[in-house]
Protein backbone atom coordinates (compact mmCIF):
# COMPACT_ATOMS: atom_id res chain seq x y z
CA UNK A 1 0.00 0.00 0.00
CA UNK A 2 3.02 1.91 0.81
CA UNK A 3 4.35 2.28 -2.58
CA UNK A 4 0.91 2.76 -3.94
CA UNK A 5 0.40 5.90 -1.96
CA UNK A 6 4.38 7.67 -2.69
CA UNK A 7 3.40 6.79 -6.91
CA UNK A 8 -0.02 8.74 -6.43
CA UNK A 9 1.77 11.42 -4.49
CA UNK A 10 4.85 11.72 -6.87
CA UNK A 11 1.94 12.13 -10.02
CA UNK A 12 0.21 14.79 -8.24
CA UNK A 13 3.38 16.18 -7.15
CA UNK A 14 4.22 16.27 -11.39
CA UNK A 15 1.12 16.17 -12.41
CA UNK A 16 0.50 19.88 -10.59
CA UNK A 17 3.53 21.25 -11.38
CA UNK A 18 3.21 20.43 -14.88
CA UNK A 19 0.27 22.28 -14.85
CA UNK A 20 1.35 25.24 -13.38
CA UNK A 21 4.01 25.66 -15.96
CA UNK A 22 1.81 25.06 -18.33
CA UNK A 23 -0.46 28.13 -17.28
CA UNK A 24 2.50 30.47 -16.94
CA UNK A 25 3.04 29.40 -20.91
CA UNK A 26 -0.41 30.61 -21.34
CA UNK A 27 0.19 33.57 -19.43
CA UNK A 28 3.40 34.61 -20.89
CA UNK A 29 1.68 33.99 -24.41
CA UNK A 30 -1.24 36.27 -23.43
CA UNK A 31 1.72 39.04 -22.40
CA UNK A 32 4.06 38.55 -25.41
CA UNK A 33 7.03 37.18 -22.91
CA UNK A 34 6.60 34.12 -24.56
CA UNK A 35 5.48 32.68 -27.93
CA UNK A 36 1.75 33.10 -28.26
CA UNK A 37 -0.10 29.60 -27.44
CA UNK A 38 -3.54 30.64 -27.81
CA UNK A 39 -4.90 33.68 -29.65
CA UNK A 40 -7.37 36.19 -27.59
CA UNK A 41 -9.48 34.80 -30.22
CA UNK A 42 -9.29 31.46 -30.41
CA UNK A 43 -11.58 28.93 -30.16
CA UNK A 44 -9.16 26.48 -27.92
CA UNK A 45 -8.99 28.44 -24.33
CA UNK A 46 -12.63 26.59 -23.04
CA UNK A 47 -10.32 23.37 -23.44
CA UNK A 48 -7.32 24.60 -22.32
CA UNK A 49 -9.48 25.79 -19.12
CA UNK A 50 -10.99 22.54 -18.45
CA UNK A 51 -7.88 21.07 -19.23
CA UNK A 52 -5.97 22.92 -16.71
CA UNK A 53 -8.51 22.55 -13.86
CA UNK A 54 -8.77 19.23 -13.90
CA UNK A 55 -5.23 18.88 -13.47
CA UNK A 56 -5.43 21.15 -10.70
CA UNK A 57 -8.66 19.26 -8.98
CA UNK A 58 -7.19 15.78 -9.35
CA UNK A 59 -3.74 17.01 -7.83
CA UNK A 60 -5.76 18.06 -4.83
CA UNK A 61 -7.27 15.21 -4.42
CA UNK A 62 -4.87 12.80 -4.98
CA UNK A 63 -2.98 14.71 -2.30
CA UNK A 64 -5.63 14.73 0.22
CA UNK A 65 -6.43 11.00 -0.18
CA UNK A 66 -2.49 9.67 -0.45
CA UNK A 67 -1.27 12.37 2.35
CA UNK A 68 -2.12 10.10 5.23
CA UNK A 69 -0.87 6.95 4.38
CA UNK A 70 2.90 8.60 3.54
CA UNK A 71 5.67 8.60 6.12
CA UNK A 72 6.95 11.58 6.65
CA UNK A 73 9.85 12.00 4.75
CA UNK A 74 7.12 10.97 1.70
CA UNK A 75 4.66 13.56 2.48
CA UNK A 76 6.68 16.66 0.84
CA UNK A 77 5.45 14.79 -2.52
CA UNK A 78 1.86 15.42 -1.31
CA UNK A 79 2.31 18.59 -0.51
CA UNK A 80 3.59 19.76 -3.11
CA UNK A 81 1.25 18.39 -5.47
CA UNK A 82 -1.53 20.46 -2.70
CA UNK A 83 0.25 23.74 -3.38
CA UNK A 84 1.12 23.21 -7.21
CA UNK A 85 -3.10 22.04 -7.90
CA UNK A 86 -3.78 24.92 -5.54
CA UNK A 87 -1.79 27.22 -7.72
CA UNK A 88 -3.32 25.76 -11.25
CA UNK A 89 -6.62 26.57 -9.59
CA UNK A 90 -5.92 29.85 -8.75
CA UNK A 91 -3.33 30.41 -12.22
CA UNK A 92 -6.80 29.38 -14.15
CA UNK A 93 -8.91 32.01 -12.17
CA UNK A 94 -6.83 34.83 -12.63
CA UNK A 95 -6.99 33.82 -16.51
CA UNK A 96 -10.81 33.80 -16.73
CA UNK A 97 -11.76 36.75 -14.43
CA UNK A 98 -9.03 38.93 -14.38
CA UNK A 99 -6.50 38.58 -17.74
CA UNK A 100 -9.30 37.89 -20.43
CA UNK A 101 -11.34 40.62 -19.45
CA UNK A 102 -8.89 43.44 -19.14
CA UNK A 103 -7.45 41.68 -22.73
CA UNK A 104 -10.67 42.26 -24.34
CA UNK A 105 -11.50 45.28 -22.87
CA UNK A 106 -8.15 47.03 -24.58
CA UNK A 107 -9.56 45.00 -28.06
CA UNK A 108 -12.54 47.40 -27.70
CA UNK A 109 -10.46 50.23 -27.63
Amino acid sequence: MRSDASLLAKIAFVGAWLGVLAGAWLIGGITDWLPELLGPSSSLWLPAYATLTTLGVASVVLSVFTLKRLSLDERKWALGGFIGGALVIMMVGLLIWVIMPIISGLGKI
